[in-house]
């Protein structure tokens, strides 16, 4: 990543590693919708491709309305009190009593091969310079079977700029009330890149939005944290061992010394004499 000199090379790589290492399709600006925050194109192409039935019976019920019914009753359910992109993703939606499944999990095992064709016909693609409204441009949008699920703002460090600098235009020039940006309705996650460092959040709220270390960066920090932590201890332990052993070495040289002191004192002294204690009783004569 050296080579990367502007924010626009930045971009460009992303989306370059996207498409030929991890098979993203990568979409024009001009496919998204952002009253819905989609792109219509895939989303229908990923139902069609794995839901032909459900679909072909929802074409009969509405007819040449069957896409906009669908896209009205899906922004519905994100965007209502308790509804979410993230259980729409998870639990799908329902339209007439036909259900419609917006992503694939990958199967526990390999036994079911339809469920197994069907995640791997999941969508995953990648714009750049998408306008999310006419004051708002947006470096990078990731989306899953049409559905925006991932916002980057990128900054190149050899430009002058950093993660900082994303993390300020989040905050100040990102309305929160956005379609793309509304919490829990829009993207699931918002990315503040430079080469260096990345910074997240799941939540824009302004001035007050709060960033996160992502977790790469989180642990690249812990590793350096403890190899410091490390060095501290090994150095700390090394001096107080020298000034342990000093300690010791010096005490046992006292001990050596003093213990000399008392045996020459012992071999200078002059010998006890023995006293005989005499018997306090008169000595008894037998006669004869």
């Amino acid at each position: 990543m050296n080579h990367i000199l502007s924010e626009k090379e930045y971009q460009r790589y992303i989306i370059e590693r996207l498409v030929t290492e991890n098979g993203y399709i990568e979409r024009k600006a001009v496919h998204y919708d952002r009253a819905f925050a989609i792109d219509r194109e895939l989303l229908f192409r990923f139902l069609s491709d794995t839901q032909p039935d459900t679909m072909a019976a929802l074409t009969k019920i509405f007819k040449d309305k069957t896409e906009e019914t669908i896209i009205n009753f899906l922004n519905t359910e994100v965007t209502k009190a308790r509804g979410s992109l993230l259980s729409v993703l998870k639990h799908g939606i329902e339209i007439a009593n036909y259900k419609l499944i917006l992503l694939y999990t990958k199967p526990a095992t390999t036994y079911n091969a339809e469920l197994l064709t069907n995640y791997n016909k999941n969508i995953f693609s990648v714009m750049e310079e998408v306008w999310a409204s006419d004051e708002e441009r947006i470096d990078l949008v990731i989306f899953l079977n049409g559905l925006a699920v991932m916002s980057f703002e990128l900054k190149c460090n050899f430009a002058g700029q950093s993660y900082s600098d994303a993390i300020l235009q989040y905050r100040t020039q990102r309305d929160p009330k956005t379609r793309l940006f509304r919490f829990k309705a829009g993207c699931l996650v918002n990315f503040a890149m430079d080469l260096n460092e990345v910074y997240m959040t799941t939540k824009l709220n302004g001035a007050d939005t709060i960033f996160f270390p992502s977790i790469w960066a989180a642990a690249k920090r812990s590793t350096q944290a403890r190899v410091i932590r490390r060095m501290r201890t090994n150095t700390a332990s090394t001096i107080c061992g020298r000034i342990s052993s000093k300690r010791i070495c010096s005490s046992n040289l006292s001990q050596s010394s003093s213990s000399l002191r008392r045996k020459k004192r012992r071999t200078n002294l002059p010998a006890k004499r023995k006293s005989r204690k005499r018997s306090s009783f008169p000595a008894i004569i037998n006669s004869t």
